[in-house]
């Protein structure tokens, strides 16, 4: 296994929750991959943060799972995994939620325009289509905002032309991607 990032799990669940204002914020509870997929499109177009809380399960999917901001729109998106059915609280690591590629498709395209958080879920093979990352292409146009991925695994992914395997995250000229 490779991890692309790992921090002490309350150390992650605290980082990703400091990026959220307290007001005008979107929250998420999904247990499958239609009900994620539906949440991404809601959540680039609704002028608001959004914090994108998945269920603890292995989530399989035929398509790839994709998050484009729409013009204006740079607010916060959080994506976290490890979530209790009904998502009460923080992330409770009874289990991992896994987005399964099925070594056919890249599980997770993200265009941002504002703050990024991505923790606690891990990537089982994915393959793109296009560009690199086989299992997350993260790219933020932000020159003010952070961009954090913290606690992933990402096992056995690949891309063609051996483009980055794992995870590939493209930020702004001014941003500090982080990686914890």
């Amino acid at each position: 296994m490779r991890a692309c990032s790992l921090i002490h799990p309350r150390v992650g669940a605290v980082l990703l929750a400091g990026m959220l204002p307290a007001v005008h914020a979107a929250t998420f509870c999904v247990d499958n991959s239609a009900s994620l997929a539906s949440a991404l499109v809601t959540a680039q177009s609704n002028s608001q943060d959004d914090t994108i809380n998945i269920v603890v399960s292995t989530h399989l999917l035929s398509s790839e799972l994709e998050y484009n901001a729409a013009s204006g729109e740079a607010y916060a998106l959080n994506i976290i995994g490890g979530q209790a059915p009904g998502c009460p609280g923080p992330p409770d690591m009874s289990g991992n939620t896994v987005l399964d590629g099925q070594n056919l498709v890249r599980q997770l395209t993200i265009a941002a325009k504002g703050p990024v958080g991505l923790g606690y879920i891990t990537f089982v093979p994915g393959y793109p289509t296009l560009y690199a990352g086989g299992a997350l292409n993260l790219v933020n146009t932000s020159s003010t905002s952070a961009t954090r991925v913290v606690s992933h695994v990402f096992v056995p992914n690949s891309a063609p032309d051996k483009n980055s395997g794992g995870c590939t995250v493209f930020a702004s000229q001014r941003q500090r991607p982080h990686a914890a």
